[in-house]
């Protein structure tokens, strides 16, 4: 095992989590995200049903607003009863289950055959409109790439998220097609037109992807980039690819980080997690 990949697992949840603090106090985004990778370290996998029994439990014992609207409406039909399999919304393009899938991106890094597949699965727990699961699978593929591949090429990470999203949903890999003309404008036009994109899910991704690729060695200026042209969610979600990426992020943005202790044990648990059928073959 390598230590220093392990670094990059950290720096990636802990890249979101300060992209979700900074976009505001007592957001879910992080909290979502954890319950993913606890939910991988006790089931060796992306398990949907372990998933939704887990966020539902979060649900109930946390806050009762500022929920996406579309994870509240699948959290009240599940505690009705609704089996999770039939709880999500099905037309909602909201962004509420992309922030969650960096770990997936993670737990695939050596291997990317199965990222769309389970990226799919996790999403359909809350959210089944083609917009938001495109968009959420394109994320994770690019964590994912973005693991393998340093120095990155930008029309490599493009043509990455493009390529996953399209399938699902054509619309949404057009959105981050764009980005190839976004990245050429000054950033304030970039902003606008941004802005002037359809549909929530696709728009917040590619906010995200266009803050981190405008400035990819630099964190501060990625999440920041991000939360001013789009929000939270967007940062969270250019927060966890910078870090991704980078593999270290600026001590005053992590020092005083809630949960930042526990948020790293994560980070490191997960990799040893996924290199473990590795060094048993060795």
């Amino acid at each position: 095992m390598r230590e220093d990949i392990a670094d990059f697992f950290v720096a990636a949840l802990l890249g979101g989590a300060v992209g979700d603090a900074l976009g505001g106090a007592g957001t879910d985004d992080t909290q979502q995200t954890l319950v993913v990778v606890e939910s991988i370290l006790d089931r060796g996998g992306i398990d949907p049903t372990d998933v939704a029994r887990r966020l539902l439990e979060m649900w109930r014992h946390g806050k009762r607003d500022g929920y996406d609207p579309t994870f509240q409406q699948t959290m009240e039909r599940l505690d009705a009863g609704v089996p999770h399999a039939s709880a999500a919304s099905v037309d909602l393009p909201s962004s509420g289950a992309m922030m969650r899938m960096g770990p997936v991106g993670l737990w695939h890094w050596q291997q990317g055959e199965e990222i769309r597949q389970d990226a799919m699965a996790l999403c359909h727990v809350t959210h089944r409109d083609a917009r938001a699961v495109a968009a959420a699978v394109a994320v994770a593929h690019v964590v994912g790439h973005l693991m393998t591949h340093r120095p990155m090429d930008v029309e490599e990470v493009i043509e990455v998220a493009e390529w996953s999203a399209r399938p699902v949903d054509e619309a949404t890999g057009e959105v981050i097609g764009q980005l190839r003309t976004l990245l050429e404008m000054p950033a304030p036009a970039a902003c606008r037109a941004l802005l002037e994109m359809p549909g929530e899910a696709p728009v917040t991704a590619a906010v995200a992807l266009e803050a981190f690729l405008r400035t990819p060695g630099d964190f501060e200026a990625t999440v920041r980039r991000a939360l001013e042209t789009g929000g939270g969610t967007s940062a969270a979600v250019a927060g966890a690819l910078s870090g991704t990426y980078n593999g270290m992020l600026p001590g005053h943005l992590v020092d005083g980080l809630p949960e930042g202790e526990r948020i790293q044990g994560l980070g490191e648990a997960l990799y040893r997690k996924t290199v473990e059928g590795t060094a048993l073959e060795a």
